[in-house]
């Protein structure tokens, strides 16, 4: 190149800043790999809707599933876990909640990789993959303020009305053998036992029950026993307290907040 046509000093140094800039904005576009490893906040919703609805599809008889398509599955649990993701997006702005895209994958690739056996079992709040709660992870200890329970680690806000924008507390324990009226007053995982009046563990699939509370999945009235698996024909996985509801089927980190606003 000759001599008069060179770049001079100053506008090399200001292309190479450019330049620097260019590649700075690209690396937080990508999370430096993060974003794309993992399962952002904005598409949690569809993937984890997608390796749900796989699994019914792949596990689940015809009959079982009904006139439901894979469509039908996707958009309505898709739908019903984006409303989810913006309570996830509004803890996590008030500093209560961590979500974890790499561990939100690590749940993905968990549910995906679930045999029909275990897929038969259950798939509930209390029973899916260890990693799925990991990543939404609660920050506020007992007795801090609330208004979800995602926010607290024993995953039980009490008080809370956001009807009137006000916020609850965290409780401090687990609600084992807490006296109880209702299975309102019983955090997540756990139902009012109506013969002592003390909130005990959901029972699992095979267990002997009477009410529908009392099953992680649900009741069946012939047989007596917890079913291993009511979800299929609600293109969704059966959860507690909502058996029946097709529009929330898919939300099992909502259970105890729906179930205690009942």
């Amino acid at each position: 190149m000759p001599t008069s046509e060179r770049p001079d000093h100053d506008t090399m140094q200001a292309t190479a800043g450019a330049v620097a800039c260019l590649l700075a904005v690209a690396a937080v576009a990508l999370g430096c790999g993060g974003s794309e490893s993992g399962v952002g906040l904005g598409a949690f919703p569809s993937k984890y809707s997608q390796a749900l609805c796989a699994q019914n599809f792949r596990c689940c008889s015809a009959a079982d599933i009904g006139g439901n398509t894979m469509m039908d599955c996707t958009d309505t649990n898709t739908s019903t876990l984006e409303f989810f993701a913006s309570t996830i997006a509004d803890s996590q702005s008030r500093g209560r909640v961590k979500y974890d895209a790499d561990l939100m994958q690590m749940c993905v690739d968990a549910i995906a990789a679930m045999s029909c056996e275990d897929w038969a079992l259950g798939f509930s709040i209390t029973r899916q993959p260890a990693v799925c709660d990991a990543a939404v992870a609660p920050k506020v200890a007992p007795g801090g303020a609330c208004r979800d329970d995602i926010d607290c680690t024993t995953h039980t806000c009490e008080g809370a009305d956001l009807s009137a924008d006000v916020e609850g507390t965290c409780a401090g324990t687990s609600s084992l053998g807490k006296a109880c009226t209702g299975s309102a007053d019983c955090s997540i995982g756990f139902y009012c036992d109506v013969s002592t009046s003390l909130c005990a563990a959901e029972k699992g699939a095979g267990e002997p029950c009477e009410l529908e509370l009392e099953c992680a999945t649900s009741c069946n009235s012939t047989t007596h026993q917890c079913s291993c698996y009511a979800g299929c024909a609600v293109a969704g996985p059966a959860s507690p307290g909502l058996i029946g509801l097709a529009a929330v089927a898919a939300l099992i980190l909502l259970v105890g907040r729906r179930r205690r606003s009942a």
